[in-house]
């Protein structure tokens, strides 16, 4: 609207509040309304009157004591230091992505949640980590299905399991600023790496998180194919196998008294198969398929204690 207007001598926030919606005001209808802009002048506010009045005019920069600092040279924004560009193009390149429009791209261009977007985007090396992830992943899956729903899996494991791992190493005086995926050992290709062997069926949850665990601890930058095919971490599928295991578990001294709960039916068979299918994951150390051995679990069952009154 015009040349530096002070408003001083305020004595109260309720004040400085009053004033300032006085002065918008003010200077909206001057700007609108009056040929002349605004004068450098200062002001002070008048309580009764419920408006600023002028106490003075200044005719310039001297007035205000404006002097010039000596160790800061002047900045001259010419084409070379702005590589060629307009000052809002400079700005919008070279400045880093704003938190809320860092949100919003990743909510729209990989589909994430609102919650788990803010929790990627609190951490400048987790936006990394995770893009790079996603491309490793996207590289292998490509446009399928799968390919579009991994950046979800691979959100959960980086804002549940990483981050968990990341916090469990930090020490507990500096806990806050070392609990940042700066601090991770697992990179961003591991990571997608692990997602696309969760997705192709290779490994399974449990399986996925020691694997996530070894890479991070001891097995540190090594591809995490090597590392489960080293440790003979791959998912159980084998329909036989399966059933030796299953029957093993369920007929075993220890486990007699459950199937003769699962055997009285009702209630108890229902908590009997969880608990026959803990025991039958235990036993394959995390790498049978799930799915698959629910429904031998439940076949060998059948099988052992047949005509069961049904749940």
């Amino acid at each position: 609207t015009g040349q530096r207007v002070e408003v001083k001598n305020l004595n109260s926030i309720q004040q400085v509040r009053s004033a300032a919606m006085f002065e918008a005001q003010r200077q909206a209808e001057v700007f609108l309304f009056d040929e002349d802009p605004t004068k450098p002048e200062t002001r002070t506010y008048d309580v009764s009157k419920q408006e600023t009045v002028i106490i003075r005019t200044k005719g310039g920069a001297v007035d205000y004591r404006f002097l010039p600092e000596p160790d800061l040279p002047p900045l001259v924004l010419d084409p070379v230091i702005l590589d060629g560009m307009s000052i809002d193009e400079f700005i919008k390149k070279k400045l880093p992505e704003l938190p809320e429009a860092t949100v919003l791209r990743l909510k729209e261009e990989y589909a994430l949640p609102e919650d788990m977007s803010r929790v990627i985007t609190k951490d400048p090396h987790a936006i990394l980590l995770f893009e790079e992830a996603v491309g490793v992943a996207r590289d292998t899956l490509g446009d399928t299905p799968a390919g579009q729903k991994i950046p979800i899996t691979i959100g959960n494991w980086l804002c549940n399991d990483l981050y968990g791992l990341v916090k469990e190493n930090s020490s507990e005086s500096n806990q806050e600023e070392e609990a940042s995926i700066k601090n991770s050992t697992v990179s961003g290709a591991q990571l997608g790496e692990l997602a696309v062997m969760l997705e192709e069926g290779v490994i399974s949850t449990p399986l996925g998180k020691k694997l996530l665990a070894t890479l991070f601890e001891k097995e540190i930058g090594k591809n995490p194919r090597d590392v489960a095919e080293e440790r003979g971490w791959k998912v159980v599928s084998n329909q036989d196998e399966l059933l030796n295991l299953c029957r093993d578990v369920i007929l075993a001294a220890e486990n007699e008294r459950f199937l003769a709960l699962y055997k009285a039916g009702g209630k108890q068979r229902r908590k009997m198969t969880k608990l026959f299918m803990g025991k039958a994951m235990g036993a394959s150390q995390g790498r049978a398929d799930p799915q698959m051995l629910q429904d031998t679990l439940e076949t060998v069952l059948e099988e052992i204690a047949p005509g069961t009154e049904p749940l």
